[in-house]
């Protein structure tokens, strides 16, 4: 019969409060202050990119390709 390691051992509460540590950390998470309120400026003589002519929604939906997506 083999011996079956108990749950409750040191060893194995180690790595398990870790983690939950980790989970706890990343439950958390929160994005960059600049990201979340979108007040970082364009450099001066950038100009923001086009509207997308297809979007994926029009592509989910069948009334434009991948392909013009892609595009």
């Amino acid at each position: 019969m083999m011996n079956a390691r108990k749950l409750s051992s040191p060893a194995c509460l180690i790595p398990l409060a870790g983690l939950l540590v980790l989970a706890a950390v990343f439950a958390n998470a929160r994005p960059a202050l600049a990201q979340a309120e979108d007040i970082c400026p364009p450099p001066p003589g950038v100009t923001p990119p086009e509207d997308p002519l297809v979007t994926a929604q029009q592509v989910e939906d069948g009334t434009a390709t991948l392909r013009e997506f892609g595009l």
